[in-house]
């Protein structure tokens, strides 16, 4: 996580699990284009933390659905800025 921090920007998605209840599954940072992390069910109080920093400017795919998911379902409200590429594209394309 310290090598996320020091970034300070990188790519991250959750997956949730298939059955009801749906629960936040694995949260995956890629500080880089050739490193990656993901923070499995015993570590996603890690991911929750990195999460609410102000400092951490996280990019998505899609990150309506989840970052609506993680402050419905896990009580985590992102906090630093961020961006989505699915809105970029509709931005360019539209």
């Amino acid at each position: 996580s310290s090598m996320i921090r020091m970034r300070g920007l990188g790519g991250c998605d959750i997956e949730i699990t298939r059955t009801h209840p749906h629960r936040v599954l694995c949260v995956g940072f890629a500080p880089s284009a050739d490193r990656a992390f993901v923070f499995t069910p015993a570590m996603l109080h890690h991911a929750y933390w990195l999460l609410r920093q102000s400092t951490l400017h996280t990019v998505w795919q899609n990150g309506q659905f989840d970052l609506h998911f993680l402050q419905t379902r896990a009580g985590v409200q992102v906090a630093g800025d961020l961006d989505d590429t699915i809105i970029a594209w509709h931005t360019r394309w539209t």
